[in-house]
Parts: C-alpha cells; structure tokens; sequence
C-alpha cells in the first residue's frame, strides 16, 4: 500500500481501496461484480477509542458498498490504515530500444498486464508503448486522471508505474529511451509534479524491471528527487524472473492485503534463489 511508507494522511470521506481478503474476514459472503482482487471504499471515521491515540496502526470504519447483505445490515467493516490504500491503477510503461521489443520488452508488458488484469477490476490495469522521455512525461500526465479528461481510460489517477526497458547503474546512472541513454536526473526533471492526480509522487510506487536501476547510483537518486518509494534489481535481470517478482509482489500486496514493506520483504523471501534481487527505496533511503 502506498501508506505503508507512511506518506498518506487519511481523512473522513476519503476513497481508498480495501483488499476483498480484509472485506471479507468481516463478510466471508460478499464477492465484489467485478471478480478483482481489490475493492473501492470510503473511509467514514477513526474507530472512537483510538481519536486521542498517536499509537499505530489506527484503526478506520470504511464504507464498502454492496457489503450490508453479507455484514449483518452494517455498510461498514473496522480496518487498520496500514491495510488499505489510495490508488489500485497500475500503469506498465514499455521503453522500447528498436533492437529488444519484440523478442523482450513486449512480451513482458503484454504478460504483465494479463497476469495484473486478473487482480484488479477492469480500468485499473493500462500500458503505454513510449520511446522517448516526453513521451514519458505525458503518459504519466494523462494517466494522472483530471476532470477535464472524461476519457474513462484515464479516470482514475496511476497508483503504480511499473518501467519495462533498458537500464544501467554505475557513474553514469540512466534509462534507455529509443536509442538515446537520458540521465536519471534529465528523467526525474521531466516527470516532476506529474504523480497520482497530478501532483507529488508521495502516494505512488515505481517499480523497474530495467537493469541495474535497482543500484544506489540509479534508486536513490530516482527515489529522493521525486520524494516517492522505488523497486528495482540490483544486476542484470532475466525477464522470466522480473514478471515472477512483479507478480508475487502484488499477489501480497493485492490478494493478500499486505503493506508495500511486508508484501515487498515477502516477495524477497519467496524469491530469494533468484539470480537477481530487487532492490526497495524510498525518499532516497534504501529499506
């Protein structure tokens, strides 16, 4: 969950986005229309015994629709804030080279988007073919959602950009675009200002599959200019296990519930006779 690196501050009204697993210890009937593994809701108050505490987790009431036949009339079930999240949109963003599309990078976006389709409703899962930094920069700004934008491709704001491309650490950190290597301060130069709805990247998570990114040269330089959490590998990577990783990831993360730390310490776990390990940062500061 994006609040679980502790960015989000939650307030009554708020739309958030409840695993069907949390919904579900409260309601083991209720089965959502769209057959995802997430589920809208809407926070309707801190639970009254802890309004003084500082302790945490704080505990929510969140307003699930469709939930009062399966609760026992109750159209809300008690959450922790470290078990929901602001966004559920996945944006896969293909970097294409020319040389690897076809026989690498395509592949790895089309399976990803299948396998992440099966996760959450329809609508939330998007890829962009891009070759070029501005092309960059305006995918992330027309998936950042905005009313002047009615198009329901774009109508909920990217909560998580997964880059599929070409990458290398080292003295000269940088993403491949086209045929072009662009520095990884000219990328985050051009994407500032365009996270989730069009601001800050404090409620969102990029995670690489571009080689090397996962190296403190590339991440923390990546993580601390925009603020935001970042996953990458620490080496060279095979595309087989970058898909395996993504998918586990967000198989804690969604199906499972857990915050972005535990899914991600989870899937470090279950993985760890990978090749290549993934790499978590966030505001600069490797986790």
């Amino acid at each position: 969950m994006a609040g679980s690196v502790g960015k989000t501050k939650w307030r009554d009204g708020d739309a958030v986005w409840v695993s069907l697993a949390d919904v579900q210890r409260s309601a083991p009937d209720f089965r959502p229309v769209h057959g995802g593994s997430v589920v809208p809701g809407r926070l309707a108050g801190r639970k009254e015994a802890e309004l003084a505490s500082p302790g945490h987790p704080r505990t929510w009431y969140v307003d699930i629709p469709g939930i009062e036949k399966f609760n026992g009339g109750s159209p809300s079930i008690e959450l922790s804030s470290r078990r929901f999240r602001r966004h559920s949109k996945i944006l896969l963003l293909r970097i294409g080279d020319w040389a690897t599309e076809q026989t690498a990078l395509n592949p790895l976006a089309q399976s990803l988007r299948a396998q992440m389709s099966l996760l959450l409703p329809p609508g939330e899962v998007d890829v962009e073919y891009i070759r070029t930094l501005d092309e960059l920069a305006a995918a992330l700004r027309v998936h950042g959602a905005s009313k002047r934008l009615p198009d329901s491709r774009q109508a909920a704001p990217w909560g998580y950009a997964i880059l599929i491309g070409h990458g290398r650490a080292g003295e000269e950190p940088a993403l491949r675009f086209g045929d072009t290597w662009r520095s990884v301060d000219a990328i985050t130069q051009a994407i500032k200002g365009l996270g989730p709805a069009r601001r800050s990247f404090g409620n969102a998570i990029f995670i690489s599959l571009c080689c090397e990114t996962g190296q403190e040269s590339f991440a923390k330089a990546f993580s601390d200019a925009l603020n935001t959490t970042f996953v990458g590998p620490g080496a060279a990577v095979h595309s087989f296990e970058a898909a395996a990783t993504v998918q586990w990831l967000f198989l804690e993360h969604f199906l499972h519930g857990c915050g972005w730390a535990d899914a991600f310490r989870h899937t470090a776990q279950a993985t760890a006779g990978f090749d290549t390990q993934f790499r978590f940062w966030a505001d600069g500061v490797e986790k």
